[in-house]
């Protein structure tokens, strides 16, 4: 049994409003993308994932039950966090910190591995970029027009600035 594209479709913007939604906590010092995604988002996407009371529906991540892994280039890649249905790779979701602007390989690397996700067995992939600091800005014209170019890919890129101090 497998979720109908119009279940995924709506699973999917679950995952995306609850994630424009919640109040963001601060990483730990030395806290990596995988910990943060399972202390502060996990715990809360699994309460909304169980409240649409679809059995078989699990969030995964680093510590809880492993994310499923793509092959690519005869390596294993695996989303920060995902949302199944039994088997099936539904949604990934991939985490990446950023301080005072998106510079560097950092961004590039969650954006494609939020393409390889998606064309290699997740339906959507969710690419969450994480302002770690006040000064942490981007440009959302920008992020909007990416995401208008990934339309067609399942990929879709949200941008989370904050101001934990």
């Amino acid at each position: 049994m497998s979720l109908t594209s119009s279940q995924s479709d709506k699973l999917f913007e679950l995952a995306k409003r609850f994630v424009k939604n919640i109040a963001w906590q601060e990483p730990y010092l030395g806290e990596r993308e995988p910990q943060y995604t399972a202390r502060v988002l996990a715990p809360g996407l699994q309460s909304e994932v169980t409240l649409l009371r679809h059995p078989g529906l699990v969030v995964r991540s680093d510590g809880i039950l492993t994310p499923q892994p793509v092959m690519f280039d005869r390596a294993s890649h695996f989303p920060d966090m995902s949302i199944n249905f039994h088997h099936d790779r539904v949604v990934a979701v991939e985490v990446k910190f950023f301080d005072e602007t998106l510079s560097g390989q950092g961004y590039l690397t969650a954006i494609g591995q939020g393409v390889i996700y998606s064309s290699l067995g997740y339906t959507w992939s969710l690419v969450i970029l994480v302002g770690k600091n006040s000064a942490s800005r981007i440009d959302q014209a920008a992020v909007d027009s990416l995401n208008v170019t990934l339309q067609n890919t399942n990929v879709h890129v949200l941008v989370m600035e904050n101001d934990f101090s």
